[in-house]
């Protein structure tokens, strides 16, 4: 089965994210996550909030190979 792909439009929430649960489901477990910052949300962010985004964004698990996990990264 081909994995589902979620588009993270805001919310980057992991653990309690209802669309990525449903990803997950039509995935069967394997799901490509997909966010573009949008110009708009990037114009109107205050210096931490962009910092955070930026942050979580380019966070991945140490090996770039291990998936990430529902309820922790």
């Amino acid at each position: 089965m081909a994995p589902a792909v979620m588009w993270f439009r805001r919310d980057l929430r992991l653990a309690d994210n209802p669309a990525l649960l449903d990803a997950v489901a039509a995935g069967d477990g394997q799901v490509v996550g997909l966010f573009v910052l949008d110009p708009a949300l990037w114009d109107r962010a205050g210096t931490p909030r962009r910092e955070h985004l930026i942050w979580t964004v380019h966070w991945s698990p140490p090996d770039r190979r291990t998936p990430w996990r529902l309820g922790g990264c």
